[in-house]
């Protein structure tokens, strides 16, 4: 079971608190004993709680016992929990406690109250011999189930993702092995939540099974940032496209004054979660002289490549070896094959084999790569993101980049819904490039006329303050959908 090595240095950094590998090491023993005492093992348990120490100590502890985790994202609302709990049928709940709360705008917090209770509503601290998951038998091998994340609902309804332990330790071998992955040397400064596969995987679980060093921000802006780069010496940021915008200009002035690319220094800027605009990464590489890498993967497999230099840019790294995937140029939507399914319930993406037992399969990414002679993966487009209007091919990735060449528009994004009468209707979102703009619609739309054919053009604009985006920074066109569907701006 997942373990860290009782090593004599800091394992956790923050503001607020610093543990050492043994103080870390007693947190989640303290947390396995009681666990133990009252017979939660081999059994479902639901943690509802803020990015924290606390959060991590849990997760660990339940691993040791071969409990089944499930993560739920502190922006869920209260009847999503419900939902996701109902599906998920936990024997226990470990969830935020009274106590008065910090201020909204507050990233991290290194300790967090929490209470426990029975899924079942009864005596919490009752031998729990009777739960329908325990009990002293232990699943063979590592096969058993460990994590349940939810999809972001970025491309539809989100997704129940299921991870076995297996599959958590074959990520973890093989991201040991990927150059200039953190190691025990390693300070890696995380920027993207715990309950997102990339924080909690990659950034988090990773740097301490390696021996390193991780740290956490107080706040998420662009100053704090470059702050806690400088004052943790940090070796790593696992961020998204968003941070690396928010703190572009104080990262010049930083590296300008500290000489910090001349000092030799390394300092991987890692992103992932979506695309990473080719305009910001080139001025990091030419004005700021620090490429971001990037990695490509999904909640249901984990990471599938990653790049940490930015050696071949655009491309996201060669596919990890623990991989098994196929892709040709005649089908170009990457396919990975899994002997188990990571979804709770039927999937389009997924497809078992029918040659099988019933319980291996292909997971479709939908995703469009291109894969060149040197192994190396570009992402293309979505599968799902190009539509057909009159027999003719629309890529809504086409439309927003011809909208963001506006120089009044800073970001756009276009979503498309089923017409009784039209049949397939266009419609965008824009965020001004200033919050004083006043531009005239019918102006941008009469502008846009120049740089697409009349069957790509939106039947509407609409003006929003910020694009709704995960915690990966991904885009969440249902949230958009949700929007038209309410009529709010309409």
């Amino acid at each position: 079971m997942i373990s860290f090595m009782p090593l004599p240095k800091t394992a956790l950094l923050s503001s607020e608190l610093s543990l050492s590998y043994d103080e870390l090491n007693g947190r989640i023993g303290d947390k396995k004993k009681w666990l133990d005492d009252r017979g939660w093992k081999n059994c479902r348990v639901a943690i509802d709680l803020p990015d924290s120490y606390t959060l991590l100590e849990w997760t660990a502890a339940n691993w040791q016992h071969r409990n089944h985790v499930l993560l739920l994202d502190q922006r869920m609302k209260d009847d999503e929990k419900q939902a996701r709990l109902r599906l998920f049928s936990p024997d226990l709940i470990l969830s935020a406690g009274p106590g008065k709360s910090r201020p909204v705008v507050s990233f991290f917090q290194a300790e967090v109250p929490f209470f426990l209770s029975a899924g079942d509503g009864e005596d919490i601290n009752r031998v729990a011999i009777d739960s329908k998951n325990t009990g002293d038998e232990q699943p063979p091998s590592n096969c058993w189930q460990a994590l349940t994340l939810f999809s972001s609902g970025s491309t539809g309804t989100p997704k129940s993702i299921t991870r076995t332990y297996q599959s958590l330790l074959d990520e973890w071998s093989a991201y040991a092995g990927e150059e200039g992955s953190p190691s025990e040397n390693s300070r890696v400064l995380c920027l993207v939540p715990l309950s997102h596969a990339l924080g909690l995987m990659s950034a988090a679980m990773h740097t301490l099974l390696q021996g390193g060093t991780v740290v956490f921000p107080d706040f998420i802006n662009g100053e704090e940032i470059v702050s806690s780069i400088e004052r943790y010496e940090a070796s790593h940021v696992y961020g998204v496209a968003f941070h690396y915008k928010l703190m572009e200009a104080r990262m010049e002035e930083f590296v300008i004054q500290s000489g910090y690319v001349g000092s030799g220094k390394t300092l991987f800027l890692i992103s992932s979660g979506g695309p990473l605009p080719a305009d910001l990464a080139g001025r990091y590489r030419e004005r700021i002289g620090l490429p971001i890498g990037q990695q490509y993967g999904m909640s249901e497999i984990g990471y599938i490549s990653v790049d940490f230099t930015d050696s071949h840019p655009p491309s996201l790294g060669k596919i990890a070896q623990h991989i098994r995937y196929e892709w040709s140029e005649e089908q170009p939507q990457l396919a990975i094959r899994l002997d188990t399914s990571p979804y709770t319930g039927e999937q389009d993406n997924w497809i078992p084999d029918p040659d099988g037992d019933g319980t291996g399969g292909i997971l479709y990414t939908q995703d469009l790569v291109h894969i060149d002679e040197h192994g190396y993966l570009t992402v293309t487009g979505r599968s799902n993101d190009q539509i057909s209007i009159g027999g003719l091919k629309v890529t809504l990735q086409e439309i927003e980049a011809a909208l963001r060449e506006h120089p009044l528009i800073r970001e756009a994004a276009v979503v498309h819904y089923e017409h009784p009468v039209l049949e397939r209707v266009i419609e965008a979102f824009i965020v001004w490039d200033k919050p004083a703009v006043t531009e005239p619609l019918d102006g941008i739309l009469h502008w846009l006329r120049n740089y697409l054919s009349d069957y790509k053009m939106p039947k509407k604009l609409h003006v929003i303050e910020q694009l709704p985006l995960s915690a990966a920074g991904k885009l969440l066109r249902g949230e958009l959908l949700k929007e038209l569907s309410h009529d709010t701006h309409r």
